[in-house]
Protein backbone atom coordinates (compact mmCIF):
# COMPACT_ATOMS: atom_id res chain seq x y z
CA UNK A 1 0.00 0.00 0.00
CA UNK A 2 1.29 3.33 -0.62
CA UNK A 3 1.93 6.21 1.69
CA UNK A 4 0.37 9.43 1.35
CA UNK A 5 3.59 11.45 0.59
CA UNK A 6 4.33 8.30 -2.29
CA UNK A 7 1.08 8.75 -3.81
CA UNK A 8 1.83 13.02 -3.35
CA UNK A 9 5.09 12.33 -4.70
CA UNK A 10 3.58 10.25 -8.19
CA UNK A 11 0.77 12.44 -8.50
CA UNK A 12 3.59 15.58 -8.86
CA UNK A 13 5.43 13.53 -11.33
CA UNK A 14 2.44 12.65 -13.47
CA UNK A 15 1.22 16.48 -13.41
CA UNK A 16 4.62 17.31 -14.20
CA UNK A 17 4.69 14.81 -17.21
CA UNK A 18 0.91 15.98 -18.09
CA UNK A 19 1.88 19.51 -18.10
CA UNK A 20 5.39 19.21 -20.02
CA UNK A 21 2.66 17.20 -23.03
CA UNK A 22 0.75 19.91 -22.85
CA UNK A 23 3.26 22.82 -23.29
CA UNK A 24 4.90 20.75 -27.05
CA UNK A 25 0.94 20.37 -27.71
CA UNK A 26 0.90 24.35 -27.39
CA UNK A 27 3.33 24.97 -30.25
CA UNK A 28 1.35 23.46 -32.95
CA UNK A 29 -2.61 24.27 -31.77
CA UNK A 30 -4.44 27.22 -31.89
CA UNK A 31 -7.08 28.40 -29.47
CA UNK A 32 -10.43 27.08 -30.18
CA UNK A 33 -9.13 23.52 -31.09
CA UNK A 34 -10.28 20.60 -29.29
CA UNK A 35 -10.37 16.55 -29.42
CA UNK A 36 -12.95 14.24 -28.29
CA UNK A 37 -11.81 10.59 -26.77
CA UNK A 38 -13.69 8.20 -25.11
CA UNK A 39 -16.27 10.74 -24.02
CA UNK A 40 -13.14 12.90 -22.63
CA UNK A 41 -12.35 16.25 -24.47
CA UNK A 42 -9.34 18.00 -24.53
CA UNK A 43 -9.45 21.98 -25.41
CA UNK A 44 -7.18 24.75 -26.22
CA UNK A 45 -9.13 27.74 -25.53
CA UNK A 46 -8.85 31.35 -24.80
CA UNK A 47 -9.87 32.62 -21.28
CA UNK A 48 -11.75 35.93 -20.85
CA UNK A 49 -12.18 37.71 -17.52
CA UNK A 50 -12.19 41.07 -16.64
CA UNK A 51 -8.73 42.31 -17.16
CA UNK A 52 -7.80 40.15 -20.40
CA UNK A 53 -7.64 37.13 -22.14
CA UNK A 54 -5.22 33.94 -21.13
CA UNK A 55 -4.90 30.41 -23.35
CA UNK A 56 -5.46 27.48 -21.37
CA UNK A 57 -6.39 23.58 -21.85
CA UNK A 58 -9.41 22.87 -20.57
CA UNK A 59 -9.54 18.96 -19.71
CA UNK A 60 -13.22 16.98 -19.16
CA UNK A 61 -15.64 14.99 -19.23
CA UNK A 62 -19.74 14.99 -18.95
CA UNK A 63 -19.46 14.94 -15.11
CA UNK A 64 -16.36 17.19 -14.45
CA UNK A 65 -13.94 20.05 -16.43
CA UNK A 66 -10.75 20.93 -14.77
CA UNK A 67 -7.44 22.96 -15.98
CA UNK A 68 -4.72 20.78 -15.89
CA UNK A 69 -2.20 23.43 -16.09
CA UNK A 70 -3.39 24.45 -12.57
CA UNK A 71 -2.22 22.90 -9.74
CA UNK A 72 -3.12 19.57 -8.19
CA UNK A 73 -7.00 20.14 -6.42
CA UNK A 74 -6.62 24.12 -6.21
CA UNK A 75 -9.29 26.35 -7.19
CA UNK A 76 -9.05 30.11 -8.34
CA UNK A 77 -10.92 32.80 -10.17
CA UNK A 78 -8.54 34.18 -13.44
CA UNK A 79 -7.54 37.50 -12.97
CA UNK A 80 -9.35 37.28 -9.79
CA UNK A 81 -12.27 38.02 -12.14
CA UNK A 82 -15.63 35.91 -10.28
CA UNK A 83 -17.47 35.24 -13.31
CA UNK A 84 -14.04 33.38 -14.74
CA UNK A 85 -13.92 29.91 -12.30
CA UNK A 86 -10.89 27.21 -12.55
CA UNK A 87 -10.58 24.15 -11.02
CA UNK A 88 -7.05 22.73 -11.12
CA UNK A 89 -6.73 18.88 -11.87
CA UNK A 90 -7.32 15.82 -9.24
CA UNK A 91 -5.12 12.69 -9.35
CA UNK A 92 -7.81 10.60 -11.38
CA UNK A 93 -8.24 13.54 -14.39
CA UNK A 94 -4.56 13.32 -14.35
CA UNK A 95 -4.37 9.86 -15.28
CA UNK A 96 -7.43 10.25 -17.31
CA UNK A 97 -5.30 12.53 -19.31
CA UNK A 98 -2.06 10.36 -19.78
CA UNK A 99 -4.03 7.27 -20.73
CA UNK A 100 -5.10 8.79 -24.09
CA UNK A 101 -1.71 10.89 -24.11
CA UNK A 102 -0.48 9.37 -27.37
CA UNK A 103 -4.30 9.14 -29.04
CA UNK A 104 -4.68 12.90 -28.06
CA UNK A 105 -1.28 13.51 -30.01
CA UNK A 106 -2.74 11.56 -33.17
CA UNK A 107 -5.50 13.32 -33.07
CA UNK A 108 -4.24 16.77 -32.86
CA UNK A 109 -1.61 15.61 -35.72
CA UNK A 110 -4.33 14.13 -37.88
CA UNK A 111 -6.46 17.75 -37.82
CA UNK A 112 -3.37 19.63 -38.78
CA UNK A 113 -2.81 17.23 -42.26
CA UNK A 114 -6.50 17.35 -42.91
CA UNK A 115 -5.86 21.35 -42.42
CA UNK A 116 -2.54 21.34 -44.76
CA UNK A 117 -4.20 19.58 -47.04
CA UNK A 118 -7.28 21.50 -47.48
CA UNK A 119 -5.30 24.58 -47.74
CA UNK A 120 -3.02 22.92 -50.28
CA UNK A 121 -6.42 22.15 -52.11
CA UNK A 122 -7.30 25.66 -52.57
CA UNK A 123 -4.22 26.88 -54.11
CA UNK A 124 -3.72 24.31 -56.69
Amino acid sequence: MLRASQRTARTDRLHETVRSFLATLEKSVEPGEYVVLDGWTLEYRKLRSNVGETAFWLWGDNESRCYPELNVGSEKYLHGDFSCFMRGPERGDLIELAKRASRIAEQFAANLEREAAELDALTA
